[in-house]
Formats: structure tokens, sequence, C-alpha cells
């Protein structure tokens, strides 16, 4: 009869057997037959329990499809399980191989915590897990002489494989030619790109050039300008200078007003 176990990673001390069996079987996952609590404790001292939930049956439903489909495409093969609204345990299948000899946790000084029962509890727990990797290893043995057995059959099938092979290999020598043409008009265009470039190149020379001679000719204008300035300037401060009782005194001053200034 097929058996079906999951791993909570971490579970709180206030999470009981009653408290788990009645989540998984409120969120439509299964009926739980046993579980098993192993003690841990944090870096910072606190402590919390790793637990086998074995179930009596799983429902056969979307929500159990999806949980494991989680499972099955996570890195790590862990999902969240949402007991709650926002409260979760991480969870991932609990196999026989899958259960590590570190779940269970040793140190000196959760010895020294647990009493006697509890640390036979665990002895027990770690004999079993050994017992479980025997399996395994048998079970695995077997898997390896049914592949042997698979091989030996697919190798009547070798002949066609080869000649797939062989289709594959002229369909890629199809496809390397096609590519080696693409390549060969590439490179003609590049060629002409190349070309049209020497000669754009050519032209922005000769337009700096031209530009290098324009500036010239705008600093000279400019040099011209300010010069003119400066002699107008110096016009004014002489007709400034003539006699106020002087009669061209007023055309001169409506000349600057209308023209110079």
């Amino acid at each position: 009869m097929a058996t079906y176990a999951l791993f909570i990673k971490r579970a709180e001390e206030n999470h009981t057997k009653e408290f788990i069996t009645e989540a998984f079987a409120s969120n439509q996952i299964g009926k739980v037959s046993d579980v098993t609590f192993i003690q841990k404790c944090s870096d910072t001292g606190h402590p919390y329990n790793g637990v086998i939930v074995n179930f009596e049956t799983l429902n056969d439903n979307m929500v159990v499809s999806n949980l494991f489909n989680q499972m099955n495409s996570s890195k790590d093969g862990t999902t969240r399980f949402y007991f709650g609204k926002t409260r979760y345990w991480i969870i991932n299948v609990h196999k026989s191989k899958t259960y590590e000899h570190n779940e269970i946790v040793f140190s000196q000084e959760l010895d020294i915590q647990l009493s006697d029962q509890d640390r036979i509890r665990q002895l027990e727990l770690l004999v079993h897990s050994l017992t479980q990797d025997i399996n395994y290893a048998k079970h695995k043995e077997t898997e390896t002489n049914n592949q042997i057995y698979n091989i030996s059959k697919e190798n009547t099938y070798q002949h066609l494989q080869i000649m797939e092979l062989h289709s594959q290999l002229e369909e890629k020598e199809r496809r390397e030619m096609e590519l080696m043409n693409r390549i060969n008009k590439l490179e003609i265009q590049n060629s002409q790109l190349e070309n049209e470039l020497e000669v754009t190149i050519r032209e922005l020379e000769e337009r700096g050039e031209e530009c290098i001679v324009l500036k010239e000719d705008i600093y000279d204008e400019v040099a011209t300008r300010k010069y003119m300035e400066e002699q107008v300037k110096d016009i004014v401060e002489m007709i400034k200078e003539v006699n106020d009782n002087d009669v061209a005194k007023e055309k001169l001053n409506m000349y600057i007003l209308n023209y110079v200034r």
C-alpha cells in the first residue's frame, strides 16, 4: 500500500498533532495518519520542531496537485503551505532518502536540555532513518537493474538512431551552407558600407576645413566691427567737445541720437 509523507521544516511548539492534522484536513490536502516531531533549536536558542506528517490518504483535487507541482518545480523541492491567510509552513515531500540525519539535533547544549525519554526518542528516530536508508539502497539497486535491462532493450533501436543522426547531420550541413551564403552576402554589403563610409569621412573632413575658414572669416569680421565701434566712440567723444554755442552742435547731436547711439 502506498504511503505519503510531507516534512514541515519548521513548526512552532504550540503546533500540536491535532492542530497540524486539522490544518491539512481543512485545506483539502488529506487525512493524516501519524505525526512525528523532531525537536530543534535555532541559533538564537529558540526551540521549534521539524515535523514528519504521514498521510493515510491524499485527496485527488487541484489543491494537492498544485502543491506537488510547486514542490517539483522549485529548486530545493520546497513550497509554502498556507494554513491561514498569512501563516504558512515550508514543506517538502518526505522520502526515505530525503530524511537526513542532521534533521535531528544532537548538540551537547540541546542534549542537556532534553529528558532521557526525549533522547531515547531521538535515537529511535536515527535508527529508523538508517533502516530507511538501507531500504532505499535496496530500492536503488532494483532500479539500477531495471535500467540495465531497459538499456539492453534499447540497443535493438541503435540502427534507427544512427539513421536519425545521419538525417540530422545532413540537415545541419544544409543549414550551414545557407548560413555561409548569408555570411558572404553580408560581407559584400559590409564592403560596400565601408566604401560609403570612407567617402562620407572625406566629405566631413572637407566640411571641417570649410568650417575652419568660415570661423576665421567670422573672427576677422568681428575684429573689424570692434575696430569700427572704437572709431565711432572716438568720433562721438570729439563731437561732445564741440562748443555748445556752435550752430552745428544741434545737428551733430541729432545725428548721434539717430545713428550712433
